[in-house]
């Protein structure tokens, strides 16, 4: 009886557990995006701005 899995299984059981990883890149870039969006339109209010 074969217990382990093979690296595919393992692979194809990660990803159905975490999700894609293109997809999960994608979500991320779109997050930042956001938060950059949201970030930018506070600017102008801000009394004072910190860069790096």
């Amino acid at each position: 009886m074969k217990i382990m899995m093979s690296r595919r299984e393992l692979k194809e059981e990660y990803k159905q557990l975490e999700g894609h990883p293109e997809v999960k890149s994608r979500i991320k870039a779109r997050m930042r995006e956001l938060a950059k969006s949201r970030m930018m339109a506070e600017v102008p209010k801000a009394t004072v701005v910190i860069t790096n």
